[in-house]
């Protein structure tokens, strides 16, 4: 008897912690690709014989890899990483049950209050709020003029 007695406490302590690890890792449907990954991985999954193109950033030879229809856009590191994902209509997924043109109301409902928020003149136009995601990833919701999400950065 005193030995089920440890085994159920064992089982329940080991459960209990099985369910904070599982709690630290973002869901992010309908994105297979993370940060880190590379151009081989994105052209896989997508089917896509595309290249990354220069673009404008605060970063030194950074590329950029737009799937328009998809609403997605990967920026890479000199080293052929990916450092940043932007989402953006037409995509579908969600980052931890949010998604593109939900309210601030049901971003706060869905992950609480930000890590900080950034306002103009830090972003041009719009309110944008950041919480950490997981231990490894960043999100930056943007907001439109109507305070609903307009676009989506997922970074370290």
């Amino acid at each position: 008897m005193r030995m089920l007695k440890s085994i159920v406490i064992a089982s329940l302590f080991i459960s209990a912690n099985c369910g904070g690890a599982l709690a630290q890792t973002a869901n992010i449907e309908g994105m297979p690709i993370q940060v880190g990954d590379t151009l081989d991985k994105v052209q896989d999954v997508y089917k896509s014989t595309m290249v990354p193109e220069p673009v404008t950033s605060i970063h030194e030879g950074e590329k950029g890899l737009r799937l328009k229809t998809r609403g997605i856009w990967f920026f890479f590191d000199k080293g052929g990483k990916i450092d940043t994902i932007r989402l953006e209509a037409p995509f579908t997924g969600a980052v931890n049950g949010v998604r593109i043109g939900d309210t601030a109301a049901k971003l706060r409902e869905a992950l609480g209050e930000p890590v900080k928020t950034l306002k103009p003149p830090v972003t041009p136009q719009y309110d944008a709020y950041l919480y950490y995601i997981d231990d490894r990833t960043t999100a930056r919701f943007d907001l439109d003029g109507d305070n609903k999400i307009e676009t989506v950065f997922l970074f370290k």
